[in-house]
């Protein structure tokens, strides 16, 4: 996973968190507002969300891997109303998208080769306005380290599914 920023001036502070794999990029952007503007998502796939960018490896032939932006999808579309912020996280097939909802962050757990929603679970409530400063992660579970000293583990819970300990 990785993350890119950018403000300038009253425009918002724009972070972009992604995960790469063998056959293309998830990514999402979030916004953190310096300033009243809204994004417009309008000429992306389905507006808001997290995307999907299916490339070609690099070969012997072109040393680059060649993205395909005509197949460019939105796998799990988001209110920009409700989200605060997100951010991208794979284990294996699976791909968590995190979000900052109604003053709490959530997980959500998708299936990466049919985009299904296996689960969506609370990681913690937000009372002091944490953010996620990174998440790191091995094996089947990872941590999110809140700006702030606090941290999350995200793990199996023994029934196919996630849970969270803080």
């Amino acid at each position: 996973t990785s993350w890119g920023g950018s403000s300038y001036g009253s425009f918002p502070d724009l972070r972009i968190s992604s995960h790469c794999c063998d056959d293309g990029i998830y990514f999402v952007f979030s916004e953190e507002a310096n300033g009243d503007i809204d994004l417009d998502f309008s000429h992306f796939p389905q507006g808001y969300g997290v995307y999907f960018l299916p490339f070609s490896p690099a070969s012997d032939e072109d040393s680059n891997a060649k993205a395909h932006y005509e197949q460019l999808c939105n796998i799990y579309p988001l209110d920009k109303t409700q989200v605060e912020s997100a951010e991208v996280y794979g284990l294996d097939d699976r791909l968590f998208v995190i979000t900052l909802e109604q003053h709490a962050y959530w997980a959500a757990v998708l299936d990466r080769n049919t985009y299904e929603v296996l689960q969506k679970f609370k990681i913690c409530d937000d009372p002091e306005g944490w953010r996620i400063g990174n998440i790191f992660g091995q094996d089947d579970h990872f941590i999110i380290n809140f700006y702030g000293d606090t941290f999350a583990l995200i793990a199996p819970d023994g029934n196919d599914g996630y849970m969270t300990a803080m």
